[in-house]
């Protein structure tokens, strides 16, 4: 396994409950927080429309920084899956 240099882009697979709502936005807030000014994020709606894969590619400056942004993504209770 090849492991990372920071700091470095990090994209992170998210599965969401739909809709959105303020989830988005609570999602801009968070990394905005943590110094991301600029966090890119790409949606794609599941064949139902039930469901929405995010891809959230952010500067990631550390493992610990990592660590904190999927310790509050997988608590969240619109996030079902966070990869």
């Amino acid at each position: 396994m090849e492991s990372l240099t920071f700091p470095c882009e990090f994209p992170i697979k998210l599965f969401v409950k739909t809709p959105l709502d303020d989830f988005s936005q609570q999602l801009t807030n968070l990394l905005q927080a943590m110094g991301h000014t600029n966090p890119s994020i790409q949606r794609r709606a599941s064949r139902s429309a039930r469901y929405l894969a995010l891809t959230v590619t952010i500067e990631a400056q550390s493992k610990a920084e990592l660590d904190q942004v999927y310790q509050w993504l997988s608590q969240h209770e619109r996030v079902i899956m966070a990869l």
